[in-house]
Parts: C-alpha cells; sequence; structure tokens
C-alpha cells in the first residue's frame, strides 16, 4: 500500500472514530471523495480487520453501516483528534461492540469515573503504540516476523502476511521455502473448497 493511500485511509478510521457506524454515503459526504472511492475504503478497512460490517433491517433496503473493530479502535487512537476525542469514541465504540464481559450499561457508567476513564485511556494509548511499533517491521527479531506472517496466513490476511515477508527475504533465506509453501497450500486449499 502506498503511503498516500495509507493516509487517507487512516483518515477514513479518523471519520470512523470520530462518527460512530457509518455508512458510505456518510463518508462521501464527510470526506468530500466520490461514493465509489468512500465504499472503497471501507471495504479495504473491512478486510483487514480495522472495521466491521453491521447491516441494518430497515426497508426497503437493508443500509451498510461500517464500525471500528478492536484493531481499528488502536489503530484510529494514533490520530491526534481521535486522541483528544478518547472518552466520545470510546463511548461510540462502547455501543455498537459486541462485548459481553460487562453489560454495556455497567461499563458507560464505570468510565464516567474520571479517574477510571483516565486509566482506561492509557491502556488504550499503550497498545495503540504498541501496534504501531509492530508495524515497523524493520526493528523486530527475525523468528518473531516469521511467526507473526504464520499467525497472519492463519487468520487469511495475505496481504499483511507479504509485506512482512518481503522485509524478512533479503534477511533470511528459508522466506522464500515459507512463500512458496504458502502458495501451494492456499491453492490446494482453494481447489478442495471449490471440489464442495
Amino acid at each position: 500500500m502506498s503511503s498516500n493511500l495509507d493516509d487517507k485511509l487512516n483518515k477514513v478510521l479518523e471519520t470512523v472514530a470520530l462518527n460512530g457506524l457509518v455508512s458510505g454515503y456518510q463518508l462521501k459526504n464527510l470526506l468530500e471523495v466520490p461514493l465509489s472511492t468512500a465504499q472503497r475504503w471501507l471495504s479495504m478497512l473491512a478486510n483487514s480487520g480495522e472495521l466491521m460490517l453491521f447491516e441494518t433491517q430497515t426497508r426497503p433496503i437493508k443500509k451498510k453501516l461500517y464500525g471500528l473493530t478492536f484493531i481499528g479502535f488502536l489503530h484510529a487512537l494514533s490520530q491526534p483528534k481521535v486522541k483528544n476525542n478518547f472518552s466520545r469514541v470510546f463511548e461510540k465504540v462502547m455501543v455498537y461492540s459486541k462485548d459481553d464481559e460487562l453489560t454495556r450499561k455497567d461499563f458507560q457508567n464505570a468510565v464516567k469515573d474520571p479517574e477510571v476513564l483516565e486509566k482506561i485511556k492509557e491502556l488504550f494509548l499503550s497498545l495503540s503504540d504498541a501496534l504501531n511499533e509492530l508495524y515497523d517491521i524493520e526493528s523486530l527479531e527475525d523468528q518473531k516476523l516469521i511467526l507473526l506472517a504464520r499467525e497472519l496466513a492463519v487468520i487469511n490476511n495475505p496481504e499483511k502476511m507479504f509485506s512482512i515477508l518481503k522485509h524478512l527475504t533479503p534477511r533470511i533465506s528459508s522466506v522464500s521455502t515459507y512463500v512458496e509453501n504458502y502458495c501451494r497450500n492456499a491453492a490446494i486449499l482453494c481447489r478442495h473448497l471449490e471440489l464442495k
């Protein structure tokens, strides 16, 4: 992905974070881009696991809305506007999140306490920073990168996996073997699924 596209996708994450659930049409208006561009960006972020799709049952047409996943929320926190509006963004994410460990009402009441909210903010900001460091591929040890690439392959994220392997290739000769095995296994799996 180009840096320019990354900047645009970060802007989409920021927009979704600040506005809550967003449709392609709403994003088009908020970012002043063509509808097809807004829908493509939303789809790209959904495919990478940073947004999740919700469909409302309004009639006569189902409405597609996108909200942040946990990873998307952490990525969005690297944007200054999101960080500065943490409590508002966090409340919006809690409204549509599917986290059942605490009831939403109990959790929303708890975060009304400024001390609790500040601790939660510190936690999420540290997770966001750690996630950004993880994407600094150059700084990670080879073995950690290989394990990360394997995990990304398992959760079906070949784009990010190949991005990691591309950085590893000059450092480890066995990486090409991993890539070949992944491609071969993926091809076998595709054929197997087509037969069903």
